[in-house]
């Protein structure tokens, strides 16, 4: 039985992998369960091919007791070149008609990755950085446990 499960699980995983995924980091928050207001997220990711297009993915892991429907973030983008983007997104946590978590949820606890940046073509190659943070600097967001930055290479059907 040991075998079998074991098989069951690796073959999730090798099915579960995204090989276009070229970048996926997760950082805990600093309050406990409380993404504190003047926290702020750096990712750095190192774009080798600017031939293709990329989905920028802002992750959030969330408790689903969360009480808001959706944070207010800003997402600001640096080049490596040093020119710098500032724009604020919306990441949905709930959905507003149910109430009930929304991505992938395993108890209490879900993973919502929302695409902020969809088909994004990167200008030149080199180390870009990513700092994730909360708009409102006038209060903690409760029921945030990560957040994270995920990078997909976009490859076009053959």
């Amino acid at each position: 039985m040991k075998k079998i499960s074991f098989i069951f699980c690796a073959l999730f995983f090798l099915v579960s992998c995204n090989e276009n995924r070229i970048y996926n980091e997760h950082q805990d928050v600093t309050g406990s369960l409380t993404w504190l207001k003047d926290e702020k997220h750096v990712f750095k990711v190192n774009i080798t091919d600017i031939s293709v297009p990329y989905n920028i993915i802002v992750a959030v892991r969330h408790h689903s007791k969360a009480s808001m429907n959706a944070i207010k973030i800003t997402l600001t983008t640096t080049t490596p070149d040093k020119k710098q983007e500032s724009k604020p997104y919306t990441i949905p946590l709930l959905d507003p008609q149910t109430g009930l978590p929304l991505g992938a949820a395993a108890g209490d606890i879900s993973d919502k990755e929302t695409i902020v940046k969809s088909n994004h073509k990167f200008e030149t190659v080199g180390e870009y950085t990513f700092l994730i943070e909360p708009q409102d600097k006038t209060k903690d967001i409760g029921g945030i446990m990560e957040v994270g930055l995920v990078v997909d290479k976009i490859v076009p059907a053959e």
